[in-house]
């Protein structure tokens, strides 16, 4: 993946819909759902903020972890810590 140019697009004019379905304006070759579906970890409710640290460093890129009841990306959605809240909370 190499980042290329940030060309702007039309805030107004484009869904969530059909923005997953462009290229990243940071990885050529990827769509946005692409993107989101590589970088983002995925835990469990009962599971620590250390779990959730060790994830995120799982997954090239991740900064972001989504909390489920059981840790599937299928499940709604509990919680959410970016990777700036795991440092916060994990230098407290």
């Amino acid at each position: 993946m190499l980042l290329r140019d940030n060309p702007q697009i039309d805030l107004t004019a484009t869904t969530f819909a059909s923005l997953l379905q462009k290229e990243s304006r940071a990885y050529k070759g990827l769509t946005y759902r692409d993107l989101i579906q590589r970088t983002i970890a995925f835990v469990a409710q009962d599971r620590t903020v250390a779990d959730a640290k060790a994830a995120m460093e799982q997954i090239q890129g991740c900064q972001d972890v989504i909390v489920t009841k059981t840790g599937d990306r299928a499940e709604p959605v509990i919680g959410w810590l970016s990777n700036i809240d795991i440092t916060r909370l994990s230098t407290a």
